[in-house]
């Protein structure tokens, strides 16, 4: 994997990876250093960043909130 998508909670993250892997992404959810989203506690997204824009979109349609890319997109 090698971009994650910063999710606001671990709920949002457990809700997300459900979706995504629905829709065929291949993802997990990992833990984030906090430095990179400002919070204390951070979780994210990991997929391989070909996947990220579909992500994305899945998301955008769900209307699931999530925060910045980290990673080499």
């Amino acid at each position: 994997m090698g971009c994650i998508i910063a999710m606001r909670s671990a709920t949002y993250a457990e809700k997300s990876l459900r979706l995504l892997k629905s829709a065929g992404i291949s993802c997990e959810k990992v833990s984030v250093d906090p430095s990179f989203t400002g919070r204390g506690c951070a979780f994210g997204i990991s997929l391989p960043c070909r996947d990220v824009d579909a992500a994305k979109n899945v998301l955008d349609s769900r209307h699931v909130t999530y925060g910045d890319v980290i990673g080499g997109h």
